[in-house]
C-alpha cells in the first residue's frame, strides 16, 4: 500500500521528469526564495543550456529509491490532500547537501525532506561548458490521505 500511494503520486509527474530528462540541455530556473535559502545565484540567460545531474540508473531508478524509503507511517495523523515540492542541491561532486520542502503540511514536508536525504547514491552532476556545476534539483510530491 505504502510503496502505490507513493509510486502513484510521484508516477503523476512522470510528464514533468521525462521531459527533462530527454533533453541534452534544458532553460530550468528556481523560485527566487528557494535560490535565497540555498544562496545559489539568480538564474539569467548566460545559465540556461546546461546539461542536468542524472541519478545512477536513471529517473525511474531515484523515483522507485524515493518511493522505498518514503515512511508513510509517520503521517497517520494527516488527512486529505497534501502537496510540496522538494529542492536539494546537487554539489558539483553529486552529492546532495541542502534539502528543502515547500508545501501545505509540516509532517509531509519533514518526511519529504528525510527521505531524498536518506538517498546516499551520488549522482552525475550538471554540467555548464563540460564544467561541473550545482544544481538545484525539483520533485513535485502529491499524496492523498483518508
Amino acid at each position: 500500500m505504502k510503496r502505490l500511494l507513493i509510486c502513484l503520486s510521484i508516477l503523476f509527474y512522470q510528464v514533468y521528469f521525462s521531459q527533462a530528462a530527454s533533453e541534452a540541455s534544458i532553460s530550468y530556473s528556481v523560485p527566487e526564495d528557494i535560490a535565497q535559502k540555498f544562496n545559489y545565484e539568480a538564474w539569467n540567460d548566460e545559465n540556461k543550456l546546461m546539461t542536468i545531474p542524472e541519478f545512477p540508473g536513471g529517473i525511474s531508478e531515484f523515483r522507485k529509491e524515493f518511493a522505498n524509503n518514503f515512511d508513510t507511517s509517520a503521517l497517520q495523523k494527516v488527512k486529505g490532500q497534501v502537496s510540496t515540492i522538494v529542492y536539494f542541491s546537487i554539489e558539483t561532486d553529486g552529492k546532495i547537501l541542502q534539502v528543502f520542502a515547500q508545501g501545505n503540511n509540516a509532517e509531509f514536508n519533514q518526511e519529504a525532506e528525510r527521505t531524498v536525504r536518506s538517498i546516499k547514491k551520488t549522482w552525475t552532476p550538471a554540467k555548464k561548458n563540460g564544467a561541473p556545476i550545482r544544481y538545484i534539483f525539483q520533485v513535485p510530491l502529491k499524496m492523498q490521505f483518508e
